[in-house]
C-alpha cells in the first residue's frame, strides 16, 4: 500500500509540475476523485473544468477569481483573498498526500470539532 501511495503521489506531482511549467494552468480542483490510475498505477490528473490559465504578464503574481474547488482541498488563502496562485494547487496536493497516506478524507463529518478537518487533525498530531 505504501509503495503504491508513493508511486501515485510521484505521478501526481509530476503532472502538477508539467501543468505549472511554461504557460501555467492552475487546476483548482486537485482531489482523489480527479486522479485516474493506469494499470501500472501511473497517476493522471483529470477534470480540468475549474482550471484557469495563469496570467501572461510575468509581473502578475495571481489571478483574482471567484473561488472554485472542493471543500477540504481548497487553499485557505485562496478562499480568504479570492487570489488564485499556483500555490493553491500545491496546497490541494498536500491535502491529497495526507489522504493517500492516512486514509482520512479532508473533511470527516462524524468526528469531534478538532478532528473533523484533516488539516487540523494533522496539526494536533504532529
Amino acid at each position: 500500500y505504501q509503495i503504491a501511495s508513493v508511486l501515485i503521489s510521484d505521478g501526481i506531482s509530476q503532472q502538477c509540475a508539467i501543468g505549472h511549467a511554461d504557460h501555467p494552468i492552475i487546476h483548482r480542483d486537485i482531489k482523489s476523485s480527479n486522479i485516474l490510475l493506469t494499470d501500472q498505477l501511473r497517476a493522471k490528473v483529470a477534470d480540468f473544468g475549474f482550471a484557469r490559465l495563469a496570467p501572461d504578464n510575468t509581473e502578475a503574481t495571481h489571478v483574482s477569481t471567484m473561488v472554485k474547488g472542493t471543500a477540504g482541498y481548497v487553499d485557505p488563502e485562496y478562499m480568504r483573498t479570492n487570489q488564485l496562485t499556483d500555490r493553491s494547487d500545491v496546497y490541494s496536493f498536500g491535502v491529497l498526500l495526507v489522504e493517500l497516506l492516512t486514509g482520512r478524507r479532508p473533511i470527516e463529518r462524524g468526528r469531534g470539532r478538532h478532528q473533523r478537518l484533516t488539516t487540523q487533525w494533522v496539526k494536533t498530531t504532529s
